[in-house]
């Protein structure tokens, strides 16, 4: 079984080319012939779950000034966007300020996993081995969900993150609730 893990800011460089694709695809096929020659653990029959929803902040929302010179003056999904929230607040609709965003955690035997909603950055990976231990590095999963969630920052990365207006966010993550990194 393969998860892709914690690695939303992650991407190979170079990239866009049939060849550099297939050198690609050989790395992760000899990754995987290697961790299939070393011992596996064996885990014990047992499936313990836990599942919470935690309500994540966002920063302030547009005002709808703004969101009009957006709408007016920017494009693609920033233009959409801005043009929907504030038909939302002209319906008197209020703009997002919290998001549930969704952690379970599975234990199959000794072995612990986490899912988080989204597409996860790196930092988390680190943050939650230093938490649980080393061996859930390698067990850390996204959700299907991660089209409709947008990718979850750490703080190191909300310093760069400008929008998360794609995602039906009317602002960015409040830095105060991610994990340092």
């Amino acid at each position: 079984m393969f998860f892709a893990g914690c690695g939303a800011d992650q991407n190979p460089l170079p990239r866009r080319t049939v060849a550099l694709a297939q050198q690609y695809g050989r790395e992760l096929a000899d990754a995987v012939e290697r961790a299939l020659i070393d011992p596996m653990k064996t885990l014990a029959p047992m499936l313990k779950t836990g599942y919470a929803e935690i309500e994540l902040a966002l920063a302030a929302p547009p005002t709808r000034d703004d969101l009009v010179k957006l709408a007016e003056q920017g494009s693609g999904y920033a233009q959409r966007a801005a043009s929907d929230s504030s038909r939302k607040l002209d319906q008197g609709k209020p703009l997002r300020t919290t998001y549930p965003y969704p952690i379970q955690i599975w234990r199959l035997g000794d072995q612990n996993i986490v899912a988080m909603g989204g597409e996860v950055v790196v930092d988390y990976a680190v943050t939650l081995k230093g938490l649980f231990g080393r061996d859930l590095s390698s067990w850390i999963l996204n959700d299907l969900l991660a089209m409709f969630l947008g990718p979850r920052p750490s703080r190191r990365r909300l310093r760069r993150r400008h929008s998360q207006m794609e995602y039906d966010l009317p602002s960015k993550w409040q830095t105060t609730l991610n994990p340092a990194s």
